[in-house]
């Protein structure tokens, strides 16, 4: 499957379509800073969720850095939200889209360090040890 296509993609690329959208009505002296910081790490998420989709080896840290950004979005939503940056719709649109983020990509984490956990010589296959 595409990067593009994966659920976890669509989501965050939905996430920062409306990160970019509410941090454009940030008072000036607060674009270059937090706005800026938020774009960054969700673009950044993007392409580290595109790494991670093509990884063979090392998925389950990219899939760590993707969730490690994801909590300072998260932060940086909530101090938004406390500062009266953006409503309370947006904030709670926006949580939405990071809660299913993060449910994503703790499975495949999960799923990631299952596979790259090494195999025992003394496994059973078919009866056998292999």
């Amino acid at each position: 499957m595409k990067a593009k296509e994966t659920p976890i993609y669509a989501t965050t690329y939905q996430l920062a379509e409306m990160l970019l959208r509410v941090t454009r009505n940030f008072p000036r002296d607060l674009k270059p800073t937090l706005g800026q910081r938020i774009m960054d790490t969700s673009m950044n998420m993007i392409l580290t969720i595109y790494r991670a989709n093509a990884a063979r080896e090392g998925r389950a840290e990219l899939v760590e850095k993707v969730l490690e950004d994801l909590q300072v979005i998260e932060m940086a939503i909530r101090l938004s939200s406390d500062q009266h940056l953006i409503s309370r719709k947006q904030h709670g649109q926006l949580i939405e889209l990071t809660d299913s983020i993060g449910r994503q990509g703790y499975r495949w984490k999960q799923d990631a360090q299952r596979r790259q956990a090494p195999r025992t010589s003394t496994s059973k296959r078919y009866g056998q040890n292999v």
